[in-house]
């Protein structure tokens, strides 16, 4: 009887009952109406359309975009996208953004998990997961279709297996040292070649500015590299004796050296480019950067016995390499989000225990009102660096919600019969509420079915039913959502020679073809029997779809 009620309190817990909630707040946020937009961006559709292609020929182990081979990332995410597409026998916006959603749902779990070894304490865990859940950028890549959310969590778990592993007591290694490789493997399938260098970086750091490199002779490298062939190893010979070892060389250097060594893939910025980035990307939360310095560094605030070396290098670590990055992109920094939101977590559990003589809570009211007096001051010049987000109408609303929030946290410091510790934990209950209702409503807003790949795919789907189809010079962007929607791959004319024997037939022939270079070769079309069936134009490309005119028909004309 005991050893039952025992288990029982076990099991409700202050830490497990603040994990089945945290696990039952954001499976609603992240899942909610998750297939109710289409695929309105050209990147969101490669990855769903290569896992398509997948189930369409049956060949998983070389990916595919358009009937082109694809190798700009590793097949993990559109093997994770076909796996699930399984059930339904077609691929959905649904099915296609489930994976970025587990993969959030897991980064939030673990960290809980984190916050809780690191502070003690599972409300640090608990408020890092909701901060975490509800900025702006992490929310936004948790429901789309792009391998940044699973690369995020896969460093995520790496960092965290190695910190506990590093933590804990030697017998207990193994185990933590086994996911952290699990991870690292996982990240490489999903990311390539930074999945590793990150958190080896970081690691390496960590250890030297704690004079313990020899802690590295303990991470047992030989399992590591057992894992790593047994996990990645089988795929990479696969690949090998269909395309040449070469090839997967010069594909992985392209994208770990030339992409951020170069500015050949674009995305060309500013050195200084992620530091609006992070105070956009973490809406509504970056008007307490300064109460986080004042939280963990200011020598003369409460200090926390945490371990805030490894919480800054984690931070930095990936800062400092993006910002030296040729190529940068907001999403590209979204791997130090969950080392931010272990230091808000942290702040948010000691709101309940700060008195007004305080000085780290001072501070924090001090700084926090100007940072909100600067940024209502920058906003009213236009805030430039905003216009690029993706809800332009978020920020002025975060920046009211902080308003409220910092005027609530003013009034608990001067009112005595304010300062309990109920009122403490409304505030910030409260805040993340407002937080959540203002995504839900931009997810009705803009969470609409209308695509205008669908309209393009409808627009060829009137005249070609089960005839044969091609194109000729058309741009991958407009191809993908024909071929997606279709639930066909379109064989490609290369040659102008070849426009000719293609269109030769007693079959009825399409081809799809851009205008601008129809116009250009019309010398190669003068000559060939056919008939152009209609224009449309796919947002600022026109094409125009031609249709043979069959031997049968011409002998008797």
């Amino acid at each position: 009887m005991n050893d039952t009620s025992t288990t029982e309190n076990r099991f409700f817990s202050k830490k497990n009952r603040l994990i089945i909630l945290l696990i039952g707040i954001s499976c609603f946020v992240l899942f909610f109406d998750l297939g109710g937009r289409g695929f309105q961006n050209k990147d969101y559709l490669r990855f769903a359309e290569s896992a398509r292609e997948m189930m369409y020929t049956g060949d998983y182990i070389v990916p595919h975009y358009v009937g082109k081979v694809y190798l700009a990332k590793p097949p993990l995410f559109m093997w994770s996208i076909a796996l699930l597409s399984k059930f339904n026998g077609s691929v959905t916006p649904f099915a296609a953004r489930i994976p970025s959603a587990i993969c959030a749902l897991l980064s939030i779990i673990t960290v809980f998990l984190f916050g809780n070894h690191l502070y003690k304490n599972p409300f640090a865990g608990f408020f890092a997961g909701l901060v975490l859940l509800s900025n702006y950028m992490f929310f936004f890549y948790a429901r789309i279709v792009k391998t940044d959310m699973m690369l995020t969590t896969f460093i995520l778990t790496a960092l965290y297996s190695f910190y506990m592993a590093y933590t804990s007591e030697p017998h207990k290694r193994r185990t933590f040292f086994m996911l952290f490789y699990v991870s690292i493997s996982f990240g490489i399938l999903a990311k390539g070649p930074l999945a590793f260098i990150l958190p080896l970086l970081i690691i390496f750091t960590y250890l030297f500015i704690k004079k313990d490199l020899s802690f590295f002779k303990n991470m047992q490298w030989l399992m590591g590299l057992c894992i790593l062939l047994l996990m990645v190893g089988p795929w990479v010979i696969l690949l090998s004796q269909k395309l040449g070892f070469n090839t997967i060389v010069k594909n992985v250097f392209s994208e770990s050296v030339v992409r951020y060594g170069t500015a050949e893939y674009g995305h060309k910025q500013p050195f200084y480019f992620f530091f609006p980035e992070l105070i956009k990307g973490f809406l509504p939360y970056s008007i307490f950067f300064p109460a986080i310095y004042f939280f963990l560094y200011s020598k003369k605030g409460e200090k926390q016995n945490v371990d805030r070396l490894w919480l800054s290098l984690w931070f930095t670590t990936i800062f400092i390499f993006m910002s030296f990055s040729r190529c940068k992109s907001g999403r590209y920094i979204l791997p130090l989000y969950p080392a931010v939101a272990l230091m808000f977590g942290g702040m948010w559990a000691e709101v309940p225990f700060a008195e007004t003589k305080n000085v780290f809570w001072g501070k924090w009211v001090k700084y926090t009102t100007i940072a909100a007096f600067a940024i209502i001051i920058i906003a009213s010049w236009g805030l430039l660096f905003y216009t690029r987000t993706h809800f332009t109408e978020l920020f002025p609303i975060s920046i009211g919600i902080c308003i409220v929030f910092t005027a609530a946290i003013v009034c608990r410091s001067f009112f005595k019969n304010l300062r309990n510790y109920t009122f403490s934990y409304a505030i910030i209950f409260l805040f993340f509420v407002s937080i959540g209702l203002v995504y839900m409503k931009e997810l009705t807003a803009y969470n609409y079915n209308h695509s205008l790949g669908l309209d393009l795919a409808n627009f060829v789907s009137q005249y070609v039913k089960e005839d044969e189809l091609y194109y000729y010079k058309v741009p991958d962007e407009c191809l993908s959502p024909i071929d997606f929607y279709l639930n066909r791959i379109i064989p490609e004319v290369t040659e102008e020679t070849q426009i000719a024997s293609t269109f030769l037939s007693d079959k009825t022939i399409y081809c799809i073809v851009e205008k601008k270079a129809y116009n250009e070769t019309l010398a190669a079309f003068q000559h060939i029997l056919h008939t152009p069936v209609d224009e449309v134009r796919y947002k600022d490309i026109d094409l125009i779809l031609l249709k043979n005119i069959s031997n049968t028909y011409s002998t008797a004309w």
